[in-house]
């Protein structure tokens, strides 16, 4: 079922508004009205059910029923870096980080990455928030502005795919790990990382891994590899 947010923190019983482009999607596309029972989450990611009392093309008012559960994001909490590309590409990246459980997005800004202007990081925010409430996930992805490889996260497990590793695969560097707390995956540009980047990563901690014999695009990379995590880790 889809999940709405609404603003603040209401409590069982209390009342909350939905508004704007949400509230003319449910009443103009959904056709939902009063009566009608939905999920929402809140600022505090709790999730309700809740009760449609009142709606105008603009504005639906609901009554709390209960709170409910939504899926959770089980351990390692994924953080995820995407060489910048083309806006379509990010945008498949950064609804489908949402949907496979990724707790935070960074979009990365390499030597052969594109630039990623302020207008575009507000759009894959915008598709991260859409993502949410179609796969019924209560807490939200964090992501990032742009950043360098030396802004990445520090701690934890850190791979790193690399189409021209002659030695790690990586099913070799997942064989016996025991689950880590968080876990931060980097997946390059179009056209890879640069030598000096590999060897600025390899300093950090990270381990460069390689997929398999056939180059992916960054959108497929990243996606594949998410997934991978999650079978691995049994976060499915």
């Amino acid at each position: 079922m889809r999940i709405w947010p609404v603003s603040g923190n209401p409590v069982e019983g209390g009342t909350a508004e939905i508004g704007g482009s949400d509230a003319r999607h449910m009443t103009s596309v959904l056709r939902l009205g009063v009566g009608n029972k939905i999920r929402v989450f809140t600022e505090g990611s709790k999730a309700f059910f809740a009760e449609i009392t009142e709606t105008s093309r603009n504005r639906v008012v609901i009554r709390m029923l209960g709170e409910t559960t939504a899926p959770g994001l089980k351990p390692p909490k994924i953080h995820l870096a995407v060489g910048a590309g083309k806006p379509q590409a990010m945008e498949v990246a950064v609804q489908k980080a949402v949907e496979l459980g990724c707790l935070k997005f960074f979009p990365l800004i390499t030597e052969r990455s594109e630039l990623l202007t302020t207008s575009r990081t507000q759009r894959l925010r915008r598709i991260a928030v859409e993502a949410c409430k179609q796969c019924g996930r209560a807490e939200p992805i964090e992501l990032s502005d742009p950043v360098t490889l030396a802004d990445l996260p520090k701690e934890g497990l850190k791979i790193a795919l690399w189409e021209d590793e002659e030695e790690t695969t990586l099913k070799t560097a997942l064989e016996g790990l025991e689950t880590p707390l968080i876990i931060t995956l980097v997946v390059g540009p179009v056209g890879g990382f640069a030598a000096d980047e590999i060897s600025e990563m390899r300093a950090a901690g990270f381990v460069t891994a390689r997929f398999g014999p056939l180059i992916l695009r960054t959108e497929t990379a990243a996606i594949s590899l998410v997934a991978v995590i999650n079978y691995h880790f049994n976060r499915m």
